[in-house]
């Protein structure tokens, strides 16, 4: 922020806790005020449970920030960390750190963390048919993942062998000293020991509170990277445009079940990756899964359906899509014999009757061979942004 005070003071406060300015503050003994801050007319202040807002922040007018709702009872401190602007009639909730040098729309409701660096406009878009669905079937049934794995590596997916195979494939492409976003983050597992390996500024989003809860829990030593944690929508990224250098994926697109909400999800993306940045498109596409079925067929075995939540992806026709910004360089199907084998071969050597399990040796054999063919409904298409929106 550029210098507007030439001799900035600590504001006084009035027996009402209003100053000068027309701010005003409850509780005013709790707030701690970082030099050179600007507060604009007429917002108000409730710091009981305490309110730091560090140097160099500007906050608008007619704004108001809780650290008690006396509405339902919610404690907590609020942060708004260095450089941090935040726009005129926003309503800040108790708990909450906006980062350092985010910005925060007019007319927002800020009721979770802000990570650093990130912009949030309440004015982009608004909901679609399918952000209705994801918050009534697919969010139950994300909800209901989370209850019952909590913080595991087979929350979202049953095959550990699977989890584990894409974490190494995602590496693969992942260089350090990178910002990353992971869009449809879960629970964290896959983020964490991303950074476990990768000296790399990450943030994951999701669309789930409850798995954002779970991915926030976690403990992390150790690791070279870091990561943050926030709530977030595929179809509407709240990110400045061209903020990072790569972007990835891990079957979260496919929960969008319609081509055309598909589309914008992918249009975010666009946007937020920087010209000649990495998308990493880790999702589940017709092609493999057809190759696989057909397999199947041959040594009759039922077809393996699509899950009910899902819509995968015509690689066909998303390269076509992608065509006008990026250039596709590369299929990677990494998991075609790990899905030949634990989908095709082992189930059609069991003894009638036996169901595969996932933890199988003839699995654990599969998953350390080189991959070969396409019989996988997962791979990766790696596309390179070369135009700019």
């Amino acid at each position: 922020m550029d210098r507007r005070f030439k001799d900035w003071k600590h504001p006084e406060f009035d027996e009402k806790g209003t100053t000068k300015w027309n701010w005003m503050c409850q509780y005013h003994e709790n707030l701690k005020l970082g030099k050179e801050t600007d507060i604009g007319a007429f917002t108000y202040i409730n710091a009981k449970y305490g309110v730091e807002i560090e140097e160099n922040v500007q906050i608008g007018s007619h704004c108001s920030i809780y650290s008690w709702s006396t509405i339902d009872d919610k404690r907590g401190k609020v942060t708004i960390k260095k450089n941090a602007r935040v726009g005129a009639h926003t309503v800040i909730m108790p708990g909450v750190t906006i980062g350092k040098n985010a910005v925060i729309g007019a007319c927002s409701l800020v009721s979770e963390n802000i990570p650093d660096n990130v912009e949030c406009d309440s004015g982009r878009g608004g909901a679609s048919k399918s952000d209705k669905a994801e918050n009534s079937l697919i969010q139950k049934h994300y909800v209901e993942q989370a209850e019952k794995f909590g913080t595991s590596g087979i929350s979202t997916i049953s095959d550990i062998n699977i989890r584990k195979l894409e974490i190494n494939a995602l590496l693969r492409y992942l260089e350090d000293s990178r910002k990353v976003l992971e869009v449809g983050c879960g629970n964290g597992y896959s983020a964490v020991r991303i950074i476990e390996q990768r000296n790399i500024d990450l943030i994951g989003i999701d669309a789930s509170e409850e798995m954002i809860k779970m991915a926030k829990a976690r403990t992390i030593v150790g690791a070279k990277g870091k990561v943050q944690f926030a709530l977030g929508n595929a179809l509407r990224m709240n990110f400045q445009d061209e903020f990072f250098d790569a972007i990835f994926t891990e079957r979260c697109l496919i929960n969008i079940t319609n081509w055309e909400d598909q589309k914008v999800a992918l249009e975010a993306i666009a946007r937020v990756l920087k010209v000649g940045g990495l998308f990493i498109m880790l999702e589940c596409f017709t092609d493999g899964w057809r190759n696989m079925n057909e397999a199947r067929a041959e040594l009759g075995l039922k077809e393996i359906p699509q899950p009910w939540h899902d819509l995968f992806f015509d690689k066909e026709e998303v390269a076509r899509f992608m065509n006008s910004k990026f250039e596709l360089f590369k299929e990677d199907n990494f998991l075609s014999t790990y899905f030949f084998g634990s989908r095709v071969l082992y189930p059609a050597l069991l003894p009638k009757g036996q169901e595969p399990r996932y933890d199988s040796q003839i699995n654990s054999f599969f998953a350390h061979l080189p991959s070969f063919g396409n019989h996988s409904s997962i791979k990766i298409l790696l596309f390179r942004k070369v135009k700019a929106d």
